[in-house]
């Protein structure tokens, strides 16, 4: 399959240049991870045991559920009501709130079964909402009401309301759990609600339309982003004065999260967050580069990450709140379309698009320290087990590349058949296997005495897979996997599958073989003993291409490029593993390190490689 062949089924033109709705790319900057929730995500809030966070997406009627792990994974996503803009979870953990802006609803959610169990009624647009302290009440800001309504938890009924007037949108409660602040946009104030009496007890008048609010970790200063000043003000709980002058921060600040030292705010305008060291009132660096349109902002209960609802990306952006480290897509050649991960730390990736071969080198500063040229279109490689040698299959030249690793220099070049898409090589080094897709063959390369043969198959191939035990070679093409003899190269068995296949992998353990199958959103299972396959297809993501095992033989990872995800399959019991893992645009192959620590996948249209931490 040519380059724009292959970057057509993939979604892509044939120039390699993203669709428009092929969705978020992942955005630079000091980041830990971007994480693809619903479309327009607003407000996002940390449940207090740190294990989770629930963000509100206003375009999608929903509310996702990050499971806070070292991956970030989005681990669900429920209905809610129209237009949610705010979230808020009980002190416990047992509950969620969201205020629904569009039907003017609270939505109640049971935060161990993730269902819906109750809809309370309030007032107009509701906005902001927050949790006492005791959990008894949730307190509703109501922008269009101009009231803040009151709802008993226990009975999840509205027991009284508040008004403040001036269209209240963002809405915080004291660390004490006496007092609530309100945000009036339309007033340029803060209101002071007494929770005993719910009377309003005292106003801070602002320079400008006030809009998010935040408490400091010790109660004393409360935080107000001002929009049309591009600035904080800082309030004196005790005194109910604006100390000093406004605090500059970025474009359009909306959404603020406090630690225990620093202030994270949101630059709707920017596309960035600042960072206020808390004692000082200074800026910390440069803002922090996220996602489009970052408006809710959240502190995880340790105050080491913080998570940046990106509003006009369909993201959340995950910050390190100590170092505001990065962990950026690392980026390589053209059209990266292959990767494979050496037994020393290595990992090489084929760049279809411009011949080349890049070279990062430990998993530690994930550096791009060479780029090797090689064939025309490189489209598959295979490293040698003892790591010393790598094979590219490339696809203009009929042709395959040999690299020397230690010095990265093409060592030889050996002719196969047309339009190779895959290669693989046996343990001990001695065979080299090409699926040629353009001739509908084979090539089998006996590298010790130096002779090649080719043995055709029943359809096109295109991916090539050999037993650990150096037995057998499985060949995708079609609704199909060839089975082939190592040793003569004839073809021995034909499994036939239930739809077009792709990609194929082997469990290091030899028992199982991985077949995706692209225009199905499945992969099938072969049993290496029986030559066939077992079970029925697993259902993964969207136009699933490329497909690893982890060293340990326990996981399948598979590369979704119609759903920008990694679907994580547990081979035991041949069952997806919670929701897919968010990447970048159209990932296509995907590459398990020699520890089983990190996974390696490619984005062919961003000319980069994602790096997936697999540890808990």
């Amino acid at each position: 399959m040519p380059a724009p062949d292959l970057l057509r089924a993939m979604g892509l033109p044939a120039d390699g240049a993203a669709p428009a709705d092929a969705g978020p790319a992942a955005a630079g900057g000091p980041q830990l991870d971007t994480i693809t929730v619903g479309r327009d995500p607003l407000g996002v809030v940390m449940a207090p045991d740190g294990l989770r966070a629930y963000v509100a997406n206003a375009g999608s009627d929903s509310v996702s559920v990050i499971a806070i792990t070292t991956a970030g994974r989005l681990s669900a996503t429920v209905t809610v009501g129209s237009g949610p803009r705010g979230v808020a979870v009980s002190r416990d953990g047992s509950r969620v709130y969201v205020a629904n802006g569009g039907e003017d609803t609270v939505s109640v959610i049971d935060s161990a079964s993730g269902r819906l169990t109750n809809t309370v009624t309030v007032g107009s647009g509701p906005r902001g909402l927050a949790v006492s302290r005791d959990g008894s009440r949730v307190y509703v800001a109501n922008g269009s009401a101009d009231f803040v309504s009151v709802i008993d938890t226990a009975t999840c009924v509205v027991t009284g309301t508040v008004p403040v007037g001036g269209s209240p949108v963002g809405l915080a409660t004291s660390g004490d759990g006496r007092r609530v602040y309100v945000a009036g946009a339309a007033a340029d104030s803060v209101t002071v609600i007494d929770a005993g009496t719910l009377r309003v007890t005292g106003t801070v008048t602002m320079s400008s339309a006030p809009r998010g609010v935040a408490v400091s970790r010790d109660g004393r200063r409360l935080y107000v982003t001002l929009p049309d000043l591009d600035s904080v003000s800082v309030i004196d709980t005790d005194a109910l004065t604006v100390v000093g002058a406004p605090l500059p921060v970025g474009a359009n600040p909306a959404g603020l999260a406090v630690t225990a030292d620093r202030l994270f705010v949101a630059n709707a305008g920017s596309a960035s967050v600042s960072v206020v060291d808390t004692a000082t009132g200074q800026q910390t660096g440069a803002p922090v580069p996220v996602g489009p349109n970052p408006a809710g902002l959240a502190a995880t209960p340790d105050g080491r990450r913080v998570y940046v609802t990106n509003a006009a990306g369909n993201t959340v952006s995950v910050i390190d709140a100590g170092t505001l480290h990065v962990a950026d897509p690392i980026p390589v050649g053209a059209a990266p379309v292959a990767v494979a991960a050496a037994p020393d730390g290595h990992v090489y990736v084929a760049n279809g698009a411009d011949g080349t071969l890049s070279v990062i080198d430990d998993t530690a500063t994930h550096r791009v320290e060479r780029t090797v040229p090689v064939g025309q279109e490189p489209f598959a490689l295979a490293v040698a087990a003892d790591g010393r040698t790598v094979y590219t299959a490339d696809a203009a030249g009929s042709t395959v590349s040999v690299i020397e690793t230690e010095t990265g220099h093409v060592i030889d070049i050996l002719e196969v058949g047309l339009d190779p898409q895959g290669v693989a090589v046996t343990p001990d080094g001695s065979h080299v296997f090409t699926a040629n897709h353009g001739d509908g063959t084979v090539t089998v390369i006996d590298m010790v005495n130096a002779r090649a043969a080719s043995v055709a198959v029943p359809s096109a191939p295109y991916e090539v897979a050999i037993t650990p035990d150096a037995r057998r070679a499985y060949v995708t093409n079609g609704d199909s996997v060839s089975v082939l003899a190592v040793g003569s190269g004839h073809l021995v068995h034909t499994i036939a599958l239930s739809a077009d296949s792709f990609g194929v992998a082997i469990s290091p353990d030899g028992r199982r073989a991985y077949v995706t199958h692209v225009g199905a959103g499945l992969v099938s299972v072969i049993d290496t003993d029986l030559e066939d396959v077992v079970g029925t297809p697993i259902t993964v993501g969207e136009r699933p291409f490329g497909v690893a095992v982890s060293p340990d033989s326990r996981r399948v990872f598979v590369a979704n490029a119609g759903g920008n995800s990694v679907s994580v399959i547990d081979a035991a019991t041949a069952q997806v593993i919670g929701s897919p893992i968010p990447t970048a645009i159209l990932p296509s192959h995907v590459a398990v390190a020699a520890d089983g620590r990190r996974v390696y996948v490619t984005h062919v249209a961003l000319g980069s490689v994602s790096v997936i931490d697999t540890t808990p």
